[in-house]
């Protein structure tokens, strides 16, 4: 009776070892498997500062206000050789950061700007100081930017498309013939196609401009870039030069507020008399430029002409009267070239407030400088083959600024 007994016993457990090892499956993991959430290191908090660079002796003063040691010294020296920069006398261009720990106050790292693409970093914790060159890749990207003409004024509306002044200069002096300046609208709009020049991944300025369209009203005025004869021109799109002998206007952008006339009610001599030239207002100091390349024939002060300089271009003269000052250099017998700035808008001589008064003779005759825009003569046309080759190059661009379509604010010109 007990052997049965065993043996029923033996047999249960033999079952239920059965059930155990048939029934559901649990994954288990080695408790040297389990993996703890990982733990996240937060960033030192920093302080920074901003310090002028403008000579080698302040970075050595900083080194020994702060208590840096080792030789930092011939180390930023050979930096700087790596980064082919000029003397360490002169770093009136660089910018010095100072990075501390916002909790200890401690040095964590300094960085030197050179320049939009050198810089040297001196790093002091975490772990062992050390110093390093980091030179950022230079590149050139093509972009568009485009807008709605601001206050009727097409330098500010491209100063406001962040290009450069001189390029500005340029384009806006290309277009003083095509575009009549004092009609533009708030309506009006402008497109650009431009090369940025970016360090890594940075904007640090603009390397060319090729191509322009302003559409003014139902009509379209473009300007695109094209180098004849070693010199950087602006064409039409038929390869038409848009520049002209004269230009239209000594002055950017101005009011006129008395014209041509050969009787006129003088507002200080109170009687009528002949007025021979264009009043300009403009704020005081406007720049005057010249209209035409040509050689100043006098500059200095003249009876009610007030300070006033008096141009040669062959046939032609004009006049520029009541300025406030010369222009750098202005003086009988040089040669200026079309746009250069002569001298700045004031209220010298008999004027009853800040104006230019612009005049012309033809043949030394009194005329309506109204007339030049007849002197200037036909646009001139690119000669071939360099037409045929300038027309092919723009179709692409040409393409490109018609199909933009930026979206702008009717006084606010926004880049893209």
């Amino acid at each position: 009776m007990a052997l049965l007994l065993q043996v029923f016993r033996l047999r249960l457990l033999v079952g239920l070892l059965l059930l155990v090892a048939c029934g559901p499956k649990q994954s288990v993991k080695p408790s040297s498997q389990l993996k703890s959430p990982p733990v996240v290191l937060q960033p030192e908090k920093l302080v920074v500062d901003t310090l002028p660079m403008r000579q080698w002796s302040e970075l050595q003063k900083f080194f020994r206000k702060v208590a840096v040691e080792g030789n930092w010294y011939s180390a930023t020296l050979r930096c700087l050789e790596l980064a082919q920069y000029p003397a360490p006398a002169d770093l009136s261009q660089g910018q010095l950061l100072v990075y501390k720990s916002a909790k200890t106050d401690s040095l964590v790292r300094l960085e030197w700007r050179i320049n939009a693409f050198n810089r040297i970093k001196w790093t002091f914790s975490p772990g062992p100081p050390h110093l390093a060159l980091e030179q950022l890749p230079e590149r050139i990207a093509p972009r568009l930017v485009g807008g709605r003409v601001v206050e009727g004024s097409l330098l500010q509306t491209l100063i406001g498309l962040n290009l450069p002044r001189d390029m500005v200069r340029k384009l806006t002096d290309a277009y003083d013939w095509s575009v009549d300046f004092f009609e533009l609208e708030p309506e009006d709009e402008v497109r650009v196609h431009a090369f940025e020049r970016l360090a890594g991944d940075s904007v640090v300025g603009i390397d060319r401009l090729d191509g322009a369209v302003i559409l003014q009203g139902k009509e379209k005025f473009y300007a695109f870039a094209w180098h004849h004869q070693g010199q950087l021109h602006y064409l039409n799109e038929k390869g038409e030069f848009l520049r002209r002998r004269f230009l239209r206007s000594p002055l950017d952008y101005a009011e006129i507020s008395s014209g041509f006339s050969y009787s006129r009610f003088h507002p200080i001599m109170h009687r009528f008399q002949p007025h021979l030239g264009i009043d300009y207002v403009a704020p005081i100091g406007s720049p005057v430029r010249a209209v035409a390349d040509g050689r100043v024939k006098e500059a200095g002060f003249k009876g009610g002409n007030g300070l006033y300089v008096k141009l040669e271009h062959g046939e032609h003269e004009t006049g520029y009267l009541h300025l406030n000052a010369l222009g750098a250099g202005v003086s009988p017998g040089l040669y200026v070239r079309q746009g250069q700035v002569i001298g700045y808008l004031g209220s010298t001589g008999l004027s009853t407030g800040p104006h230019l008064c612009f005049r012309y003779w033809r043949n030394g005759v009194p005329a309506n400088p109204d007339l030049i825009a007849f002197n200037a003569g036909p646009a001139q046309k690119l000669p071939e083959p360099d037409l045929s080759q300038f027309l092919e190059t723009i179709t692409t661009l040409k393409n490109r600024l018609d199909e933009f379509h930026p979206v702008q604010e009717p006084t606010d010109p926004i880049g893209f």
